[in-house]
């Protein structure tokens, strides 16, 4: 959900008028391509990049550690994010 005033606070910064959505996804649910296209776009602006293989590979050897006996896995997401 996303507040009316924040739509509002970013339509006067942008000197746009604010859509009247709820949700992001109302906004994307008939544009997947203005999805993917602002996706690239925060990506860039964060200086993110594509995982390199040998970080691929740590991660996925981390999880089988993390996951290997584990009947709770529910603060697995909370630690994945925390390490990225």
């Amino acid at each position: 959900q996303i507040p009316k005033v924040l739509w509002n606070h970013l339509g006067a910064q942008l000197a746009v008028d604010p859509p009247d959505l709820g949700t992001l996804r109302t906004l994307y649910e008939t544009r997947a391509r203005t999805l993917i296209d602002h996706q690239v776009l925060a990506y860039q602006a964060l200086g993110f990049r594509p995982m390199a293989e040998h970080q691929r590979r740590y991660v996925v050897r981390w999880l089988k550690e993390r996951l290997t006996g584990r009947p709770d896995r529910g603060d697995l997401l909370y630690e994945l994010k925390r390490w990225l």
